[in-house]
């Protein structure tokens, strides 16, 4: 599933979906129904110089709002930015606390090669 650029809204309305971003244009996106272990987010094209020898935190960080997980992406990772991390984009999941990026690395439920 995919937005059509800009900021939206998504919401898979249950199964197994995956949330597939293609480049930064697509902007501050909210999940309303993201279930870990279920859905899986994809951001692979989205992150330029990455690759299995490279430090997942340099290219995406979350942070816990209120009852939501923010999921913030820097394309090209802290390289890029002089050491810094600037996000391109940020993932709201609404409803979703507790989301460890490496587990769901490793679970597949984020995809980034």
């Amino acid at each position: 599933m995919t937005g059509n650029g800009g900021s939206d809204t998504l919401t898979g309305n249950g199964g197994s979906d995956v949330f597939d971003y293609n480049n930064t244009t697509d902007g501050n996106d909210t999940i309303t129904d993201f279930t870990k272990g279920t859905d899986k987010l994809d951001i692979k094209d989205l992150l330029v110089g990455y690759d299995s020898n490279s430090t997942l935190s340099e290219f995406i960080t979350s942070e816990v709002s209120g009852s939501d997980t923010i999921v913030k992406v820097d394309a090209n990772g802290t390289t890029g930015n002089s050491g810094a991390f600037t996000a391109d984009i940020e993932i709201t999941l609404t409803g979703v606390t507790g989301i460890d990026l490496s587990a769901m690395l490793s679970s597949n439920d984020l995809i980034v090669l």
